[in-house]
């Protein structure tokens, strides 16, 4: 496989293939024809080898970055996730390989096995392509089909908000993480999704994938959230405390947990108000517990509450009123925890489960 130099920040995984750098301008533009004949010297000539012109027909299209040509000789593995990789402008903004060179091949009655040398930014690498005898002519390209050959896949994480690559336009919202993307031989440039005033998704990321087929690469952008973002959720979290403090009820409705006290039962209270002898802190951390890793603490809090309260219906009503300190410790010596997540296109997701 190719290892990416120069990477941005955002994870790229290669896994179980053995790297070799690749040194090529990456800026959209294609790549040139290259040498696509075989070397005179080679053992194999497409006069020799049985199914090399079907072999020579798809890395053409390679060469030329055209992948409806290329898929109509050897089409990919996977049909039932994204195809955004194999689409003919964006793979033709790639960059992809320079040229080849037919090395060797082998038949036996309508088999057939064509090696290759694959020219990628100055390195050669070497594809096999198994084929099957169809009809006409045994050099013929419609006579042999490809039934093997390097394919790839690009597994990605969250690239929802991702809306160019390659520096074509392209639409990822239904693609979910975890799928694989086919690919056709070449270096796909996801830009990283623009910052907003919540959120940031680092850098560009560049996806090289490699002609052996047993290797993926991977490509994420995770959303994290900018200052302003996190000054946001903890403003969040203060209003929705500070809301739950104008309610008369018991248990506040949008507070039943964090801030209730409990009816006492024996005798009718009225007027219930709350109010704060020591205000509460609230606190951005970054919190293992969380499944984003990201939450706000509340702790502290000296709890006011002033009633009216009598036993019976044409008593008086008289005055009272009741402190519960440190409330947002009642539960956790750590005080109460709301889980902060981002969604990439919806912004903010705050978890009040605890209240």
């Amino acid at each position: 496989m190719w290892l990416v130099i120069g990477a941005a920040a955002a994870a790229v995984v290669i896994a179980g293939a053995v790297l070799a750098i690749w040194l090529p301008s990456l800026d959209g533009s294609r790549a040139g024809a290259g040498d696509r004949t075989p070397d005179s010297s080679s053992p194999a000539s497409d006069a020799t080898v049985a199914g090399a012109a079907t072999v020579e027909a798809y890395l053409d299209a390679l060469v030329d970055g055209d992948a409806e040509s290329a898929l109509e000789l050897f089409p990919a593995d996977d049909t039932r996730t994204s195809q955004v990789l194999l689409d003919k402008t964006v793979y033709a903004h790639a960059t992809h390989p320079t040229g080849y060179t037919i090395t060797d091949g082998t038949s036996d009655g309508s088999n057939a096995r064509v090696s290759a040398s694959v020219d990628v930014g100055g390195h050669a690498y070497p594809v096999t392509f198994e084929l099957t005898r169809t009809n006409g002519d045994i050099d013929a390209v419609t006579g042999w089909e490809i039934t093997s050959g390097p394919s790839a896949t690009v597994d990605v994480g969250d690239v929802r908000a991702v809306s160019e690559i390659n520096g074509v336009s392209v639409d990822l919202k239904g693609v979910a993480p975890g799928s694989k993307l086919p690919a056709l031989p070449g270096a796909y440039v996801f830009a990283a999704p623009a910052a907003t005033t919540l959120l940031t998704f680092g850098d560009d990321v560049t996806v090289k994938v490699g002609l052996d087929g047993q290797a993926a690469q991977s490509v994420s952008f995770e959303a994290t959230l900018s200052e302003a973002g996190r000054r946001q959720a903890t403003d969040a979290v203060r209003a929705r405390v500070e809301s739950c403090m104008v309610s008369d009820q018991f248990k506040p409705r949008d507070c039943p947990v964090a801030l209730a006290w409990a009816d006492p039962g024996i005798y009718a209270v009225s007027k219930l108000t709350r109010s704060w002898s020591t205000t509460p802190d609230y606190t951005f951390v970054e919190a293992a517990s969380t499944p984003s890793g990201y939450g706000v603490r509340v702790t502290g809090g000296d709890l006011r509450i002033d009633y009216v309260w009598r036993y019976a219906e044409g008593d008086p009503w008289t005055s009272a009123d009741d402190q519960i300190t440190n409330i947002f410790n009642r539960y956790s010596t750590s005080g109460t925890l709301v889980p902060v997540s981002v969604d990439p296109t919806t912004g903010l997701v705050l978890d009040f489960s605890a209240f």
